[in-house]
């Protein structure tokens, strides 16, 4: 299965479009389903937030996701014309703190960080990339089977 190139606009709604596009490409590349929800829950962050705070100037703009799964690395990046942002300067959360004592913010972010393997942000040509990593295993050795 090739990979999934995918451009939706910056509504809520097109983050369900983007869901169900990644979940096709899961099941077309056999991935299991437990990686599936981590990589589903992290795109939903990325785009939610996206969308809520990318744009101030409201209008029309669009988000490329590609995925791409070779060399046992599942690969997913995404591409917006928003506001120079990078979320990976913000700092970790305090977790040690109550919920009413923490500042609003920075959660989803550390949730992304903790569910995938890696996480990096560039800016080029005037668009924010976010790429998002994690290792998959090859399929025998998600059936439990060793391999010789």
């Amino acid at each position: 299965m090739p990979d999934l190139h995918l451009t939706v606009v910056n509504k809520l709604p097109d983050i369900r479009l983007a869901a169900g596009a990644v979940e096709t490409f899961g099941r077309g590349h056999g991935l299991p389903e437990r990686l599936m929800s981590r990589l589903g829950l992290a795109l939903d962050e990325v785009l939610t937030n996206l969308v809520s705070y990318g744009f101030p100037d409201g209008g029309r703009h669009e988000i490329a996701i590609h995925l791409r799964l070779a060399e046992g690395r599942l690969t997913m990046s995404v591409t917006d014309d928003g506001i120079a942002f990078n979320p990976l300067d913000l700092p970790a959360p305090d977790l040690g703190l109550a919920v009413e004592d923490r500042p609003i913010g920075g959660l989803g972010i550390h949730f992304v960080r903790t569910v995938m393997d890696e996480v990096r942000y560039t800016r080029e040509a005037g668009r924010n990339v976010l790429t998002m990593e994690v290792a998959v295993a090859p399929p025998t050795e998600r059936r439990g089977e060793h391999r010789a």
